[in-house]
């Protein structure tokens, strides 16, 4: 489905480039890494890489687009089950919080290379009304969407670094518990 923890690389090279890259910034610089050394560890060749990619950044953008696709697809599905114990918008980020957290390795990765923005940016780029079929939505074309979106980015992408900087040692549940709490009255605003 699409909580697999991986972007799903329809190539096996394209997959073992990402792996091995993932492994690469545990132990080096990403500005160090090399196209040569990287093939090298994915068990492919250079011209391989060259074939799908120009720049090693490309890998971890086609990994974004792709966890972005299936975050709208979680989200989509969430929308259409009905799923909503929390008042709006704290069940979009619960639902969040439950994708990402089961995505962390990319996540993580873009934090020690400081690119999370690349992840902010492709967030922002989504539109979320496409994804929930809820009057309440309806609400928020009132507000000028573009703060919604940077104020829930923020809070998702923020919640996620703290997470993992401390170690992922809280659930899902505990960080969207410590968002509603953060909030005050839980979102009670909603109608």
């Amino acid at each position: 489905m699409y909580h697999t923890g991986k972007p799903n690389f329809k190539n096996k090279s394209k997959e073992k480039l990402y792996c091995a890259l993932l492994e690469m910034v545990q132990v080096k610089s990403y500005d160090k890494i090399a196209v040569e050394k990287l093939a090298k560890k994915a068990g492919v060749s250079r011209s391989t890489f060259y074939r799908h990619y120009q720049r090693i950044d490309e890998i971890l953008l086609e990994a974004i687009d792709q966890e972005i696709v299936s975050y709208s697809r979680c989200l989509m599905d969430f929308s259409s089950a009905g799923n909503f114990n929390l008042p709006f918008p704290l069940n979009l980020m619960e639902v969040s919080i439950e994708f990402w957290t089961k995505h962390y390795e990319l996540v993580d990765c873009l934090i020690r290379i400081d690119r999370v923005q690349w992840l902010y940016s492709k967030l922002l780029e989504m539109d979320v009304s496409e994804n929930f079929d809820d009057s309440r939505l309806n609400r928020l074309e009132k507000i000028d969407s573009m703060y919604v979106k940077r104020i829930g980015a923020v809070i998702l992408v923020e919640t996620l670094n703290y997470w993992i900087k401390n170690g992922r040692s809280k659930s899902p549940c505990d960080l969207t518990n410590l968002l509603i709490s953060s909030f005050g009255d839980g979102g009670k605003t909603d109608p």
